[in-house]
C-alpha cells in the first residue's frame, strides 16, 4: 500500500531539516570563536595567577592585602569571576566577592585543604554548576613560605549556546522567515488553484475550503469532484455519441478502432462486440474503407466517397479527416459514415409523388383543356353537345380541386400532428361510427349496400371525433366502391391490451399481397379505372392513415384475394393526467 505524503508532514520534516541545517551551520560557524575565547579565558586566569604569585614575595602580608584594594580586581575582573586568597587555618584573608564555602565544589573544597597543609603543584579544575561551566585554580601563593596561604581563582567559561543569544536570535528568525515563505507560497498556489477552477463549471459551494483542511485534502477534494465532473460529461458525450444515427469511427495511428457508436458497428457488419480495439483489416468487406484510409493518409487531407460497407444493402457515404495529435507520429483518422439509403428512398419516393401528383392532375386538365378548345373554335355547335361538354369540364375541375384539397388536407394533418397535437375529448365511439355510417348511407343505398355497426354504448373515448369520422367515412365509402355484396361492418371493441379497436370490413374481391403493402401510399390504386371513374383522388386512405398516426394510432389492413378486406384502426390507451 502507498503511503502518503501530507504537507502536515512534509512542513513538520521540512522544518526540522531547515532548522537542522541553520543551527549546524551556525554552531560549526560558532564554534571556533568559542574555542577562542575559552582560551582566552585560561590565559587570562593564568596571566592573573602569575601576576599575584610574583607579586606575593615583595610584600608583607599586610602590604599585600593592601596591594590587592589598590590593584581594583574587581574592575579588572569579568562577570563571573572571583579571586580569594585563604589563609593557612582556613580564614579569608581577601577576595573580590567572599565566596560561600559550603558552595564551593567538593573537590575545589579537597584541593583548598591538600594547599593549606602541603605545597602541591597548581590545580585546575573545570566543575559545571548548572547551566554554568566554571574554571577553578588552585595553588599556594608562595610555596617557600607555610603562612603565605592558598590562592583560589575561578571564572565563568563562555557558554557555547547561552552566550551566543543573538546568533541563534538571527538562528531563529531566519528559520521562522523560511518557514513563513514556505506557507506563503502554499496559500499563494492554493489561492492561484482556486482562481483557476473559478473559471471551470465545479460548483464551488459544493467544495468549501475548511480551515482544517491540509492542501492536499483540499485538492483531493477538488480532483475527485473534476474527475466526477469528467466523467459525467463523458457520459453525457458515449450517450449522445450513440444517439447519433451517423456513423462515427475514429483510427489510431494504427488503424486500429479506437471508438465507434452503435451505429458505425452495425455499418461495419458487426452486431454486440464492441468494434474496439480492432483493427480496421481484420474486418470482412472494408476493402474500399481501407483505400480511402490509405488515401487520407498519404494526402493527409479531408476525403469523402460512396463506399459499399457490409453492414448495409446500398453505398454509403464515408467522409473522413485526419487529426493531429503528435507531429512526429500518424495522425488519428475521424470517420462519418452517412447511411443515404433512406434519403434515397426519400427521394425515390418524392419522385414516385410527383410524378403521381403530374399524372391526377394532367388527365383531368388535358380533357378541360380539349373540350374548352373545342367550346372555343365552334360557336355554332350543337347545344347538347355544348352542355355535355361544359358538364365535364365542370366534373374534371371539381377533381382537381379534390386533389389540392386532400394534398392540403394531409399536409395540415401532418403539420398539426407534429407542432401542436390535435384536441381531444371523451366522447361516445358508438356516436361518432354511427354519424360516419349515417353520412354514408346514400351511397350505401344507391349501391344497394347495407352498413350494420356494432358498438358498445358504454365504450367511450378520448378522441377528435369529427376526425375519426371522416376516417371512418372514407373507409366505408372505398368499401362501398369495391364490394361485391353487403353488408358493410363496422365495429369497435377494447383489446385486452387496454387499446380501441376500430374495424371497416366489405365483401369485395380484397387485395394481393404487394397491393395490401402499398395500400396506404398515395395516389395507389388497385383498380385505376375504377378509381378514377368514380372521382376519387387516391388519397382518402393515406388521409385516413394520417389520422389515425396523429392520435398516436396505427392503421393496417387484412386481406386476402376473395375474401374481402378488414381495415383495422387501433389507438393505444390515452396517457395518465399530470
Amino acid at each position: 500500500m502507498t503511503r502518503t505524503f501530507s504537507s502536515r508532514t512534509f512542513l513538520l520534516h521540512y522544518t526540522i531539516g531547515v532548522a537542522t541545517v541553520i543551527l549546524v551551520v551556525f554552531g560549526l560557524f560558532h564554534l571556533p570563536r568559542h574555542r577562542h575565547n575559552t582560551a582566552v579565558v585560561h590565559t587570562r586566569l593564568s596571566t592573573l595567577q602569575h601576576l599575584l604569585v610574583i607579586s606575593y614575595p615583595r610584600h608583607t602580608p599586610e602590604s599585600f592585602r593592601q596591594w590587592l584594594d589598590q590593584a581594583r580586581l574587581d574592575q579588572w575582573a569579568a562577570p563571573g569571576w572571583n579571586v580569594s586568597w585563604i589563609a593557612p587555618d582556613g580564614h579569608l584573608r581577601w577576595s573580590i566577592t567572599p565566596p560561600l564555602f559550603e558552595d564551593l565544589p567538593p573537590a575545589i573544597c579537597e584541593a583548598i585543604e591538600q594547599a593549606r597543609v602541603a605545597s602541591p603543584p597548581p590545580l585546575c579544575l573545570c566543575i559545571r554548576h548548572g547551566l554554568q561551566l566554571k574554571s577553578y585554580h588552585v595553588l599556594p601563593l608562595s610555596p617557600d613560605q607555610a603562612d603565605a596561604g592558598v590562592l583560589l581563582l575561578q571564572a565563568a567559561l563562555p557558554r557555547f549556546w547561552l552566550d551566543a543569544i543573538d546568533l541563534w536570535i538571527v538562528s531563529i528568525l531566519l528559520i521562522g522567515m523560511l518557514i513563513s515563505t514556505l506557507l506563503l507560497y502554499q496559500w499563494r498556489t492554493r489561492r492561484h488553484i482556486q482562481d483557476l477552477l473559478k473559471e471551470t463549471d465545479l460548483d464551488q459551494d459544493a467544495l468549501p475550503v475548511l480551515s482544517t483542511d491540509t492542501f492536499e485534502a483540499w485538492t483531493r477534494r477538488y480532483v475527485v469532484a473534476a474527475v466526477r465532473e469528467i466523467a459525467k460529461d463523458r457520459e453525457l458525450f458515449d450517450a449522445l455519441f450513440e444517439l447519433l444515427q451517423d456513423g462515427i469511427v475514429l483510427l489510431d495511428g494504427t488503424d486500429s478502432i479506437l471508438r465507434a457508436n452503435s451505429a458505425a458497428t452495425q455499418m461495419l457488419g458487426r452486431s454486440t462486440p464492441p468494434l474496439s480495439p480492432t483493427r480496421l483489416s481484420d474486418l470482412d468487406g472494408c476493402e474500399e474503407l481501407i483505400h480511402l484510409v490509405a488515401t487520407i493518409r498519404e494526402t493527409g487531407l479531408r476525403r469523402a466517397d460512396d463506399i459499399l460497407l457490409p453492414g448495409v444493402d446500398d453505398p454509403c457515404r464515408v467522409s473522413g479527416a485526419p487529426l493531429s495529435t503528435d507531429p512526429h507520429a500518424p495522425p488519428h483518422l475521424l470517420f462519418v459514415i452517412h447511411d443515404v439509403t433512406h434519403l434515397r428512398r426519400l427521394e425515390a419516393a418524392g419522385e414516385k409523388y410527383a410524378t403521381n401528383v403530374s399524372h391526377e392532375l394532367k388527365t383531368p386538365l388535358t380533357l378541360i383543356l380539349g373540350y374548352t378548345e373545342t367550346l372555343l373554335s365552334h360557336r355554332d355547335m350543337d347545344a347538347t353537345f355544348r352542355e355535355r361538354s361544359l358538364r365535364t369540364i365542370e366534373r374534371h375541375t371539381k377533381r382537381i380541386i379534390r386533389i389540392v384539397d386532400d394534398l392540403l388536407r394531409l399536409a395540415w394533418l401532418r403539420n398539426e400532428a407534429g407542432l401542436h397535437g390535435i384536441p381531444r375529448a371523451p366522447v361516445p365511439v358508438a356516436s361518432v361510427l354511427n354519424d360516419a355510417a349515417a353520412t354514408c348511407r346514400e351511397w350505401a343505398h344507391a349501391a344497394n349496400i347495407a352498413i350494420e355497426t356494432r358498438v358498445p354504448d358504454s365504450l367511450i373515448w378520448s378522441l377528435n371525433s369529427g376526425l375519426i369520422e371522416e376516417a371512418v367515412v372514407n373507409l366505408v365509402k372505398n368499401a362501398i366502391l369495391y364490394a361485391l355484396e353487403g353488408p358493410v361492418d363496422i365495429r369497435a371493441r377494447l383489446l385486452p391490451s387496454g387499446s380501441l379497436e376500430i374495424s371497416v370490413t366489405d365483401r369485395g374481391p380484397g387485395l394481393k399481397p404487394e397491393d395490401a403493402q402499398q395500400i396506404f401510399d398515395r395516389f395507389y390504386r388497385t383498380d385505376k379505372s375504377r378509381s378514377r371513374a368514380s372521382g376519387g383522388s387516391g388519397l382518402g386512405l393515406p388521409i385516413v392513415q394520417q389520422i389515425v398516426e396523429a392520435h398516436d394510432g396505427s392503421a393496417r389492413v387484412e386481406t386476402a384475394p376473395g375474401a374481402g378486406c378488414t381495415f383495422i384502426l387501433e389507438f393505444p390507451p390515452p396517457p395518465p393526467p399530470d
